[in-house]
């Protein structure tokens, strides 16, 4: 196992894995935050959201979605969703933990994980939901000169600060999921 896997499966929140199950939670979503290792360097998967879909078009997000009744767990939910959105059997995916939840402006609890995959990467896109799938390397990721905060309305009403990165291939990652990639990259140093 790689030195940063390593790092990461010593350090990612166990606990999560055990009590994942959302019962009380109105919203309740999972996301995976999957590592691919490509030609000796570790990447982390995205995705880019449809104009279809119902919330976030058009965003870079990881695979994820609502936690639904006949799902376990939310780690369930995060290897359903990601196997839906595009075409990655659980089987080829180790959960290695996760991270602490997020509660978001819309009143989500998001659940994420972090999981490598074992086998090649065979996408299968669901274009109802996913309009891309690209992979952005940990090594870029973790430059400083790559990502940035910037103030960010929310609802009219009041600003925060939110990470952007600088566009990869063309694709802007910001918000919530910048937030969660620097949440998990800061755990692998």
């Amino acid at each position: 196992m790689d030195e940063i896997v390593h790092r990461l499966s010593q350090s990612l929140n166990q606990a999560t894995l055990a009590s994942s199950n959302p019962d009380g939670i109105d919203f309740a979503a999972a996301v995976l935050i999957l590592l691919v290792k490509d030609s000796d360097e570790w990447k982390i998967v995205y995705t880019r959201r449809t104009k279809n879909v119902r919330t976030h078009q058009g965003e870079v997000s990881f695979p994820g979605g609502a936690y639904e009744p006949q799902d376990e767990n939310t780690v369930q939910t995060a290897l359903r969703e990601t196997y839906e959105e595009i075409g990655i059997n659980p089987d080829c995916i180790t959960i290695i933990g996760g991270l602490e939840t997020i509660r978001t402006i819309s009143n989500f609890v998001v659940y994420p994980y972090v999981g490598v995959m074992e086998c090649l990467p065979d996408f299968v896109i669901n274009l109802d939901e996913v309009e891309r799938i690209f992979l952005i390397p940990l090594d870029w990721l973790t430059n400083p000169d790559n990502f940035y905060e910037q103030d960010h309305m929310v609802e009219n009403q009041f600003f925060r600060k939110v990470i952007h990165y600088h566009d990869f291939e063309g694709e802007h990652l910001w918000g919530l999921t910048a937030r969660i990639t620097q949440q998990l990259l800061k755990i692998g140093k």
